[in-house]
């Protein structure tokens, strides 16, 4: 099992075929949640604020590990149950140059808000198996499959990371491979 230390984002492609699709699903995500739970989606918020940032997640925004961003954590839900955890990460410098609204967002989708800023450019899909230790406490049993990308538009970037959740799973009637 990877440790929070160790996790390993990459871009290749998994051998198992509905865990792949979900990992490199080039559209919306939230779109495709929307459609699976026929409408019955919403966003639980669980926590949002200035925090530090995790080395991989500096690394991957190519700031300072000591760069003050914010940081939304939500729960994308289908028929009430949580299917994904979403983290959501920006700078405050790039935030404050772009007037981007992430600390405005409350229960809105943030995927519906910047498919509606047809300026965003979506880098790379990364996928790792998501150490537990970073997920909330419910989920904190086994590391779970997830895909991160970071969005763009002038100099703010935003990262997406987004991590599949048992239920989603269980919802489809299917088993993927553990993380």
């Amino acid at each position: 099992m990877q440790t929070p230390s160790t996790a390993l984002w990459h871009h290749q492609a998994h051998p198992h075929p509905v865990l792949n699709d979900w990992l490199f699903e080039p559209g919306s995500l939230t779109a495709r949640l929307k459609s699976l739970s026929q409408q019955h989606f919403e966003v639980q918020p669980l926590r949002e604020g200035w925090m530090p940032l995790r080395p991989d997640e500096a690394a991957a925004l190519q700031v300072d590990v000591d760069t003050t961003a914010w940081v939304r954590e939500v729960y994308l839900l289908g028929h009430g149950k949580p299917w994904v955890f979403a983290r959501s990460i920006a700078t405050q410098a790039s935030l404050e140059q772009s007037g981007f609204p992430l600390a405005e967002l409350g229960t809105r989708p943030l995927g519906e808000v910047l498919s509606l800023h047809e300026a965003f450019v979506r880098g790379q899909l990364h996928t790792c198996a998501y150490p537990a230790a970073w997920l909330p406490a419910p989920y904190q049993q086994h590391n779970a499959w997830a895909r991160r990308s970071c969005f763009s538009k002038g100099a703010l970037a935003v990262l997406v990371c987004e991590v599949f959740l048992p239920d989603l799973w269980q919802f489809q009637g299917i088993t993927v491979p553990d993380a």
